[in-house]
């Protein structure tokens, strides 16, 4: 029997059972905001420190980044309803075995009776950017049936790295994090990892990149500011006779007064001049912000088109090139969280329920547009070819388009 800590009592004890949720949130044990010292050097220790195994300041500033960033937020908020959003289906494993459409059955109810389901997934979806994501699975008892309850994630500040591998730090009955780490149990947790670095976790995932990215598009934005309340507005230059400390006196006083009143009363010897800062420093800063959220989309989305207005050119063909990438990257994602639910829940609820058949699988969403409409040209074609669908050829037709397709009936005349 495996040992783990229990929070109610504060030791360890043998392995509790799954209707007992074991990595308790409490949000008042959330790490400090690092946005009001964030700077290259601080950064740099903080990507330091997770390389050690210290991610917590690490995913910590990737947490503010996100909440910060109206850009790198709304991209990520993209890609994630590319997925939540679409149709989800499950699907037996074999659709002519009886056991295996029972078992499909029961797991479809098992999903779509939880709560909070979609925010499970935008949950385990973190992991398109983070390294890894988390989530602890929480079941009820109903007379012999174990039936989800939900699936709550494991938040990142109790992620530990320090041993090379993941592991979970120990909470209390509060969510108070206390000393020690356990391995994740596959009872009891899913581990979701949506992207294709091979790197090791704590390095920090594909968010890494766009850390300095964000960092300096901030500071930009920052030092814009003070530019603008410094210089941004016409200021005033005077000139006056040299040490006639007099003039020089008149003139300060008429630029204190000029503050309140809009203008000044002089002599005709006295000079005031308005100088406007230059324009240029406005060009410069929008083109830095304008390659910065580029960047930021690009690895992202895989394409900045959704995002900007940038004219490509009667017929050059980048908008087609450009939604490509981004339905290949909707399938992947889709795909890589499939098979975590299959192989990670779907097995196991098949398993503690001893349900008769195999587990079955997930699908989220369709074919491309472009996809579908191939499919329906090639079909079309295939009569002047002297050739017809086979029987077994409309199951992978029908989920193409997307709608359920069999063969016409020969009795009686044609249309």
């Amino acid at each position: 029997m495996k040992k783990l800590y229990d929070p109610k009592t504060g030791k360890i004890t043998e392995k509790p059972p799954i209707t007992q949720r074991v990595s308790i949130y409490n949000p008042k044990y959330e790490p400090e905001s690092y946005i009001e010292w964030a700077d290259a050097d601080r950064v740099a220790m903080a990507v330091r420190s997770a390389r050690g195994g210290a991610t917590q300041a690490l995913f910590a500033l990737y947490r503010d980044i996100i909440l910060t960033d109206a850009h790198i937020q709304t991209e990520l908020a993209k890609r994630k309803m590319a997925i939540i959003g679409d149709v989800m289906r499950v699907i037996p494993y074999d659709k002519k075995n009886a056991a295996d459409i029972e078992t499909a059955a029961f797991c479809e109810r098992q999903i779509y009776e939880m709560k909070r389901w979609k925010f499970a997934l935008s949950n385990l979806l973190d992991a398109v950017l983070w390294p890894v994501s988390v989530a602890e699975k929480a079941y009820t008892v109903d007379g012999s049936a174990y039936n989800l309850q939900g699936i709550h994630q494991v938040p990142y500040h109790l992620l530990d790295f320090s041993t090379g591998r993941l592991q979970i730090r120990n909470v209390d009955h509060e969510g108070q994090p206390v000393e020690g780490s356990t391995d994740p149990d596959p009872d009891r947790y899913i581990v979701h990892r949506g992207h294709l670095l091979s790197t090791p976790d704590h390095f920090g995932g594909p968010m890494r990149s766009l850390v300095y990215w964000w960092l300096c598009s901030t500071m930009t934005r920052d030092w814009w500011v003070r530019f603008l309340d410094r210089l941004g507005i016409p200021f005033m230059v005077g000139k006056y006779a040299a040490g006639n400390a007099s003039d020089r006196n008149i003139l300060l006083a008429a630029m204190a007064q000029s503050v309140k009143t809009f203008g000044v009363a002089i002599s005709r010897e006295t000079e005031l001049e308005l100088i406007e800062a230059s324009k240029a420093s406005a060009d410069a800063f929008a083109a830095f912000m304008s390659v910065a959220q580029k960047e930021k989309s690009k690895l992202i989305l895989g394409q900045t088109l959704s995002s900007t207005t940038d004219a490509t050119g009667m017929g050059s063909g980048v908008a087609d090139l450009q939604g490509d990438v981004r339905e290949d990257i909707r399938k992947h994602d889709g795909s890589m969280l499939a098979e975590t639910l299959r192989d990670q829940l779907l097995a196991q609820i098949c398993q503690i329920n001893r349900l008769p058949g195999r587990p079955p699988y997930l699908m989220f969403g369709r074919a491309s547009d472009k996809e579908v409409d191939v499919a329906v040209k090639i079909v079309q074609a295939l009569p002047a070819a002297d050739l017809e669908l086979d029987d077994d050829a409309l199951e992978p037709f029908s989920e193409i388009t997307g709608l359920t397709v069999r063969r016409r009936s020969i009795a009686g005349p044609r249309p």
